[in-house]
């Protein structure tokens, strides 16, 4: 199976769909045209687009290259470029939240954008699972994100306000994570800027 391509990168970081809402965070804009930045970046070759092998997608701001996932361009697929395309955004704009906050951002971004690509959509839930097994965790946490997202994308334009405890909820079930458990709230991942 062929991983997703920079053509794909660049569709996804210029779809119209993107200009249907804005996020707000700590004095950041997460919108169509902040997306063009990075676009525009991927198109002079600041930014690399590469072709990845696993499941998912990966960003290395040490590097500014976006890995991108083997698969075919579903909204899925692309909601997931668009997480990676935040830190991106992330690290073009030099923003310095920490690893965990900066992760949740990226998953609000992600499921808002899939919301819009595929209304109503809903994570299951196997209420079967141990509820400490980390499948049920993961569950949870997407089920907890896709609920915040669904306010964003029922008020067009969302202030995520990190000091709030919906958000802090989040930051802290992302820790629980396997792999996130890595993360802390005093470090942040390496946003150098990309010029």
């Amino acid at each position: 199976m062929a991983a997703l391509t920079k053509q794909d990168v660049l569709d996804t970081l210029t779809d119209p769909m993107l200009g249907r809402f804005c996020l707000y965070v700590n004095g950041v804009f997460i919108t169509l045209a902040t997306f063009g930045l990075v676009a525009d970046r991927i198109r002079n070759g600041k930014i690399s687009v590469e072709q990845g092998t696993q499941t998912i997608a990966l960003y290395f701001s040490k590097e500014n290259k976006i890995v991108t996932q083997i698969g075919s361009p579903s909204a899925h697929a692309r909601a997931l470029l668009l997480h990676e395309c935040t830190h991106a955004l992330m690290d073009v704009l030099q923003c310095s939240f920490t690893a965990v906050t900066e992760e949740v951002i990226c998953y609000i971004t992600q499921h808002v954008y899939l919301l819009l690509r595929v209304p109503g959509y809903n994570p299951a839930v196997n209420k079967s699972l141990d509820p400490v097994s980390q499948d049920a965790l993961w569950q949870g946490f997407y089920h907890s994100i896709v609920g915040y997202a669904k306010r964003a994308v029922n008020s067009g334009g969302f202030v995520i306000d990190t000091a709030h405890w919906e958000f802090r909820s989040l930051r802290n079930h992302l820790r629980t994570l396997n792999i996130y458990q890595h993360l802390t709230d005093t470090q942040g991942y390496t946003n150098d800027g990309v010029k």
